[in-house]
């Protein structure tokens, strides 16, 4: 027999041999078989590519870019993170929810978590307006299931010092998210540069009003960070860039809600409120209730330029209508997984950023014209 013929019979018997292996091995060892789901249209891959998208694209705004993933993360299996939100049930809580439950999928993952092993996230907040009581009774709450870690955005930046002390004491690791204290602390921020946006918002409506007239601003509420921080970035920027440009009058949203209705407040009605706010070039609303009392309220003839924090859909076609100006489109999808990725590190005692920045999007006439804005939008 030649070499040729030999060699060809050698691989034949091999081949037989890798045959009968595999037939013979144990059911563990064999690749696991999938039943092909006949029903199967092609949608459900068309959606899982568009969550895909969508999840990079709400992670590409997040810095640093180490919180958008759940590598070398490592938790105890079982555990639970905690999460307390402003307010449960609102569009922008619940991507917040959304983007925290994608982080703690992602973890499972990645540590192969199945069954009671696997981490959970505990979720909730007031259930009606931003209430500080109804806030600190969740955060007892959470506090009482002894989670692993806490994730909780403050209404107001000085309440929650005894919530925290008794977090501290049982080992409880605490993450600030969007609002956070009147005061330095070694606890990690997730959250927007509200600052920053704050001076790029003002500057767009500066430059809108020809640099020239006065501003009004109606903000959400004296007490949250988030809303402090923005209005020191209107402040100033209209101080250090814009002489020509006059803030006049600051009101907030919090002194006309009682039980989450509109009332008159000590000083003015809500009808003389309204005839103030439109009385100017420019009128800024921080928080997607003041901005939506904002365009509920703008007379048909007003000429004022309105701005304001979040939006959707409905947001961009009252730009295309001329209703409102501009807003700042926050990332909250991003900021519930950076909560969550920094928790996780926290656990292991990783070292984290004092700030995670998780984005924003400048929302105008010209900018919504050429980014994909539905891939970040919040209804």
């Amino acid at each position: 027999m030649d070499n040729k013929v030999s060699r060809i019979l050698n691989v034949l018997a091999a081949i037989l041999l890798l045959v009968i292996l595999v037939i013979l091995a144990p059911e563990g060892l064999r690749k696991p078989r999938t039943t092909p789901n006949t029903n199967y249209s092609g949608e459900n891959q068309v959606t899982d590519d568009r969550a895909s998208i969508e999840k990079s694209a709400r992670l590409s705004l997040v810095d640093p870019a180490a919180y958008t993933s759940s590598r070398g993360v490592v938790v105890e299996p079982g555990s639970v993170i905690a999460m307390v939100a402003k307010q449960k049930g609102t569009p922008f809580w619940d991507e917040v929810e959304a983007g925290a439950e994608q982080a703690v999928a992602d973890i499972n993952k990645a540590l192969n978590y199945e069954g009671e092993d696997m981490i959970t996230l505990y979720f909730d907040g007031p259930g009606s307006g931003e209430n500080v009581d109804d806030e600190i009774n969740v955060l007892d709450e959470a506090i009482g299931r002894n989670p692993a870690a806490i994730c909780i955005a403050l209404i107001d930046m000085k309440s929650c010092e005894v919530q925290f002390n008794n977090a501290e004491d049982n080992g409880i690791p605490i993450i600030i998210m969007d609002s956070g204290l009147s005061s330095g602390s070694a606890m990690t921020v997730c959250a927007t540069d509200n600052y920053k946006a704050g001076r790029e918002l003002a500057a767009s409506a500066c430059a809108d009003a020809g640099e020239s007239g006065t501003v009004n601003l109606f903000l959400n509420d004296r007490t949250s960070r988030s809303t402090l921080d923005r209005y020191r970035g209107y402040v100033d920027e209209i101080k250090d860039n814009h002489p020509g440009v006059t803030l006049e009058n600051t009101f907030y949203l919090s002194d006309f809600l009682e039980d989450g209705n509109l009332v008159d407040s000590e000083e003015l009605t809500v009808d003389e409120l309204v005839e103030i706010l439109f009385s100017g070039d420019v009128c800024i609303g921080s928080g997607a209730e003041t901005l939506s009392y904002l365009q509920s309220w703008k007379p048909e003839d007003s000429e004022t330029f309105v701005y304001g924090f979040d939006g959707g859909s409905e947001q961009l076609k009252l730009i295309e209508e001329g209703v409102i100006n501009g807003f700042i489109l926050q990332n909250p999808y991003g900021m519930g997984y950076a909560s969550v990725i920094t928790a996780a590190r926290s656990l292991v005692s990783a070292p984290n950023a004092s700030v995670v920045n998780t984005g924003y999007i400048w929302v105008d006439k010209e900018t919504m014209e050429t980014k994909d804005l539905s891939l970040y939008m919040y209804e």
